[in-house]
């Protein structure tokens, strides 16, 4: 699952329109929107505005869901609808009205409502309600239904047409004149812009036509001998109704039932069964034949097979434990195939659910909680549970959730009653094994159908949004099955929901209620989420007197951190006033996180609340490392230009040693431990600075990225399949290549080496899935990408050619991986050694081979492997993101070193000289490899000797001393050993100055658009409205790349809606042309993120909608794009300001 940002709702609002009837021609619908604070008192005086999206209804009338409507011909578009603005009364009630609809559309259709009620500091809280819009009074429809064609025949086509007024009732439609059509297309291909296209017209022939006498009880039905080939049935009534419905006669044609099985009815009966009794099923075939009865749930529990005739038969089962709640009965009748009398199988299929009673399996669970509690007070809730039988355990749990968080996803409380007994999908798959028949008459299978923040980004460390979400951990109750659980008191002004789950070894319950936790006085202040250096925002106080005493209360504000927030003021509180009041809020001039605490006072009074809340630039940190020699006995103090150009309170400075020139992990460390995105090959690239130290960092944005080893292994298995595979960004994506499965998988054996816990399960998974890689014939079993489409090397041919290396190469790491992991294939290595590495050009692919010949114990073909790696270095792949030639060094070394080739990767190390003199400029493969190689010369080299003082002792990365350090002038570091060393100073900072535009291999563009497509002035915004942000650019390099799009947003803004393809192909959004399909799209609380596999010079093109929720005076931030793998391929857009004014 995933995890995204949120701000809790604080309000609850319903919206009710008389949805059950439909709104007719020239009618308004008024929506009655009622909004109350969670913490129990109406919404009041909230601003509330409607919209509403005018499209074709899928399903308009439910009762005859086999039939179509409509024009299909008909071009509709979604059409935006705005419903205007207005402010709920003293109850909290609004009444926002659609307008009458006069749409010239044949098409049934739905006006999807939303509207939104404004908390007091601007953010929206929605909720959205269906209308049925019928501009005619009568509708006709269509149901196709298809005969078996004889052989050598054209098959029969029944046309079954009735007609409903607007709330789907049936009605006579006398005079309904219809035409049968055919219709021919003509295929022409052309060359546009180099590229193969093709467009179709078509050529229509009358078959027939003819009127009709449409009855209110039984269908016309017009039945017809048609050719094979594509039909449409027009009908015309006299009012000025109408249906065109397209249809496919003969093979290939989409009619529901054309090869659907036949039906056999089965039924349990009225009889209420419970666990242990004989459950009898009784079977109604359509004909005899043989009968395959099975019971299953989420998985076959019994299975008959008998032979039954026309009249049917009885079956009998005896139900257990194994049936749970319940169990589904699946049928399958086979008669077989008679060359004169039936030239194809006849099959019929049936199934029924038999629940079982689960009498004496119900617990009953009573909270005994008040309607309401004070805040900050500890809550004590009783429980008591009933109908657990005598002497046992009763256990239970107690969760107690905002219920704004839970309104966010509609969220049920616990039922697990429901969960064991209740009816549930069936867990098996149900084929007709039939359809895998070959039908004698065609040559060709009978056909069937049946039955009706993974990617990351840098982000915040803070809020000023508080959530609540308490548990009690599992709690055992008295024997007279009571028990009172203590949950710690929440700072908090809203509504609770207690959930309680109870079980025993044979029964289980629970129960839900809600809890309004609030102070006499409630008093808050909303914060935008985040600020920029140089920001004003305006906050907003709220002070609402529920209970207090009338009289006057004092709030007052102050912050640290460099915010400045003046208000001392004193307002006159009646009981049950509410008001709302701005308040100025200036952001400090340096990056930081600061706080500000509100206190309100009063006549027996008193409250005080902390709201963090960080201050960002709009640009991403840079890294600069400085490397110099240092002596034998000198010492050494950081000076403050090391810092110059790089914002005060964000930057950090570290200081690492390494013996080898240019060439230390310390800097390595900090850039992967910083890295913000997170695809499978960055998430386990990130991690393996952790695999060779413990603590690695104490800043705390690298804390909250990495979490430790163990969170990401948790977080890599949670992209695994159950065939093994990882997904790319989540599980079974199909995204990831196999090679990048033997890097996931190297992984995992070496963090549980670390003494990580690796799952010995997930483990196996993932080593089965390598046996499967490491032999080509066994790819087709296995979820990871199979080959590279036409356009990711360029050219068809070079695509191929890529997928072939990477299937050798992905072969050559999964014979590696599974040597390391105590499976090895010593005869498979051999034949990769002596006959594909001829061809093979890859080094890193001929190391992995050479490294598990090393562990198999062939060290001759060991060495032999890793000398012709060598010859192969300096070897790119411009189809291979994960490839280059520092990659392929760097890991040669690492492995040559673990394969005891000690004197082959001493030999290569001069070449490393000076290879992290930018971090940044290195991709987290590169990093990750760079990093292995330390630890193997590092642990060769021997210890160093560096004394330091005045600076924070990290653990060392690959065996190199590291410090932090905090105060420069303080710090002191000497040369405590007898030869010198070099020294890397590594500061991280973002620059006070706003980077440039720039453009390296990509184009860039942010345009601002309002919701009928014209340009916004940003500086020209009022609070609550809406606007497009469109990111956009092309590729200039032909090599395909691993994209990333990564947007700041401004701290008044908050994403309301991400965009994709089919947002911009119809309705309001359609003037944005066509938008590009990501890989991952995320809203989060700051930016907006998305990656995709882009083609060479192909353009991209992402959008979303963000709200202006704060007012005030904001930095725009500049959006950025990367080729993930190329650096140095990037571009970045100017920075700007965005004016936020007061909404009413």
């Amino acid at each position: 699952f995933a995890v995204e940002d949120f701000a809790p709702q604080r309000l609850a609002v319903t919206v009710t329109g008389q949805e059950a009837a439909p709104v007719l021609a020239g009618q308004s619908r008024n929506l009655d929107v009622v909004a109350r604070f969670l913490y129990g008192a109406p919404g009041s005086g909230l601003q509330a505005e409607g919209e509403a999206r005018l499209r074709i209804d899928p399903t308009p009338f439910p009762a005859y869901e086999d039939y179509q409507w409509g024009d299909q011909r008909e071009p509709f578009q979604e059409t935006f609808i705005d419903l205007g603005r207005t402010v709920t009364d003293g109850e909290g009630r609004a009444v926002i009205t659609l307008p009458p609809q006069a749409p010239d559309s044949a098409q049934p259709l739905l006006a999807a409502t939303t509207v939104s009620v404004f908390e007091p500091g601007g953010r929206p809280v929605r909720e959205s309600l269906d209308l049925k819009i019928r501009p005619r009074a009568t509708y006709l429809g269509v149901k196709v239904d298809q005969a078996e064609a004889p052989r050598g025949g054209d098959p029969t086509v029944s046309l079954d047409l009735i007609a409903v007024d607007p709330a789907g009732r049936r009605i006579a439609a006398p005079g309904v004149t219809w035409r049968l059509v055919s219709e021919n297309w003509d295929y022409d291909w052309f060359q546009q812009d180099g590229r193969w296209q093709w467009r179709r017209t078509s050529r229509d022939a009358l078959v027939d036509q003819g009127s009709v006498n449409i009855g209110a009880a039984e269908p016309v039905r017009l039945t017809k001998r048609l050719g094979w080939g594509d039909y449409r049935i027009e009908l015309t009534g006299p009012d000025g109704a109408a249906s065109v419905i397209r249809f496919t006669s003969g093979w290939g044609a989409p009619a529901e039932d054309a090869e659907a099985p036949d039906i056999v009815r089965v039924s349990a009966g009225d009889k209420s069964y419970a666990q242990g009794d004989t459950v009898e099923i009784t079977l109604k075939p359509p004909y005899a034949g043989e009968v395959q009865v099975a019971v299953a749930t989420d998985r076959v529990l019994d299975f008959r097979t008998l032979t039954v005739g026309e009249n049917g038969a009885t079956v009998r089962f005896q139900s257990d434990a194994s049936w749970g709640g319940g169990a589904y009965v699946m049928v399958t009748v086979v008669q077989p195939r008679d060359p004169v009398q039936t030239p194809k199988p006849r099959r019929a299929l049936g199934l029924v659910y038999v629940p079982l009673d689960p009498k004496g399996r119900k617990l009953e669970v009573d909270l005994g909680t008040p309607e309401k509690a004070g805040a900050r007070e500890a809550l004590s809730v009783p429980i008591t549970v009933k109908g657990a039988g005598l002497g046992q355990r009763v256990r239970v749990t107690l969760a107690a959730v905002d219920e704004g968080i839970l309104r966010l996803t509609r969220f049920e409380s616990p039922d697990p009653a429901k969960w064991y007994f209740g009816k549930r999908a069936l867990g098996v798959d149900y084929r007709d094994d039939y359809g895998r028949l070959l039908d004698p008459n065609l040559g060709a299978p009978a056909n069937v159908n049946f039955g009706g923040d993974e990617i990351g980004g840098e982000g915040l460390t803070v809020t000023p949004i508080k959530t609540v979400a308490l548990w009690s951990g599992v709690i055992e109750t008295g024997r007279d099955g009571k028990a009172t659980i203590q949950l710690p008191a929440p700072d908090f002004n809203g509504e609770l929901r207690l959930m309680a789950v109870a079980w025993t070894d044979d029964a289980v319950g629970s129960a839900s209620k809600p809890l309004v936790v609030r102070e006499p006085v409630v008093a808050e202040l909303a914060l935008p989420r985040f600020l920029a250096p140089g920001d004003t925002a305006f906050a907003t106080l709220e002070l609402h007197n529920l209970e207090g005493r009338a009289g006057e209360y004092i709030a007052q504000l102050t912050a640290e951190g460099g915010i400045l927030a003046p208000l001392r003021k004193a307002y006159e509180l009646a009981v049950g006033r509410r008001l709302a009041e701005r308040v100025p809020l200036d952001a400090p001039r340096v990056a930081g996180i600061g706080k500000v605490s509100l206190t309100v006072t009063g006549p027996g009074f008193s409250t005080a609340r902390d709201y963090p809340i960080e201050t960002r630039l709009g640009w991403g940190r840079v890294t600069r490392t400085t490397t110099a020699l240092q002596q034998p006995g000198a010492a050494f103090t950081p000076q403050p230009d090391l810092l110059a150009g790089l914002a005060a309170g964000d930057a950090t400075l570290q200081v690492s040693y390494s013996p080898f020139r240019g060439f230390d992990p310390g800097p390595i460390a900090v850039s992967l431990l910083r890295y913000p995105y997170g695809c499978t090959e960055q998430l386990v690239s990130a991690a393996y600075p952790l695999l060779y130290a413990g603590n690695v960092s104490q800043d705390p944005k690298a804390q909250r990225a990495s979490a430790g080893l163990t969170q990401a292994v948790v977080r890599l298995l949670d992209r695994q399949t159950l065939d093994g595979a990882f997904g790319l960004w989540r599980v079974g994506d199909g995204e990831a290549d196999a090679w990048l499965g033997a890097y996931a998988t190297d992984f995992l054996i070496e963090a549980q080496k670390a003494g990580a816990p690796v799952p010995a399960a997930a483990l196996e998974r993932a080593l089965s899935a390598m046996r499967h890689i490491s032999r080509p014939e066994g790819w087709a079993n296995i979820s990871y990408r199979l080959e590279y489409p036409t356009w990711w090397a360029g050219s068809p041919q070079a695509s191929e050619a890529a997928t072939a290396a990477m299937r050798r190469r992905a072969s050559a790491y999964a014979l590696y991986v599974l040597a390391k992991g105590g499976r090895g294939d010593l005869g498979r290595l051999r034949w990769w050694h002596d006959v594909q590495m001829k061809s093979e050009t890859s080094p890193l692919a001929k190391a992995h081979v050479g490294a598990g010949l090393a562990l198999m114990g062939d060290k001759a073909r060991a060495r032999s492997a890793f000398r012709q790696a060598v010859r192969s270095l300096g070897y790119r792949e411009e189809s291979d993101w994960y490839q280059s030639p520092l990659r392929d060094l760097a890991a040669v070394i690492a492995l040559a070193y673990e394969a005891g080739e000690t004197e082959i990767a001493r030999d290569l190390q001069g070449r490393l000289e000076n290879a992290v003199e930018d971090p940044e400029a290195l991709n987290t493969q590169e990093q990750a490899r760079l990093l292995q190689a330390a630890d193997a010369m590092l642990r060769a080299a021997g210890p160093l000797n560096i004394e330091g003082s005045g600076a924070i002792p990290l653990a060392p990365v690959a065996g190199g001393p590291r410090w932090a350090v905090g105060k420069l002038a303080e710090s002191r570091f000497v040369n405590a050993g007898e030869g010198a060393v070099w020294r890397t100073v590594t500061v991280t900072g973002a620059p006070v100055a706003a980077p440039a535009a720039t453009s390296n291999g990509l184009t860039l563009q942010k345009r601002l658009l309002s919701f009928t497509g014209g340009p916004v002035d940003p500086g020209a915004l009022t609070q609550g409205d809406r606007v497009i942000i469109i990111v956009s650019g092309r590729a200039q390099q032909a090599r395909s790349m691993a994209l990333v799009i990564d947007d700041p947003l401004p701290a008044g803004f908050e994403i309301e809606t991400v965009l994709g393809p089919d947002d911009a192909q119809s309705g309001p959004f359609r003037f944005l042309g066509e938008l590009s399909s990501a890989d991952l799209q995320e809203a989060r609380d700051d930016r907006y993120v998305a990656a995709m596999d882009l083609p060479g010079r192909e353009d991209f093109d992402f959008a979303y909608v963000a709200r202006a929720v704060t007012p005030g005076d904001f930095l725009l931030p500049g959006a950025q794009a990367r080729d993930m793998y190329r650096p140095a391929v990037n571009a970045r857009t100017s920075v700007g300001r965005t004016v936020i004014a007061p909404g009413q």
